[in-house]
């Protein structure tokens, strides 16, 4: 299973639904999710640092930066 992290997972922002379903999700969910990933796709080692949760998964972490080369 490939998991693409566009963000931190923010619970903080976002209307009271959206607070609560990320609450349960991080608590009940994530963990269980990123255990059972076999590979992970981040954007920057910026982004891995704005998301504590994922340093326990540093060895299935992969940087693939989003964007346009414009010199290729």
């Amino acid at each position: 299973m490939v998991l693409d992290i566009g963000g931190p997972q923010n619970p903080y922002w976002g209307n009271v639904v959206r607070k609560i379903s990320m609450k349960i999700y991080l608590k009940f969910m994530y963990s269980k999710v990123l255990r059972e990933t076999d590979v992970i796709i981040m954007n920057s080692k910026e982004q891995l640092n704005d998301d504590n949760t994922l340093i326990p998964y540093k060895d299935k972490i992969f940087f693939v930066p989003k964007g346009l080369d414009f010199d290729y």
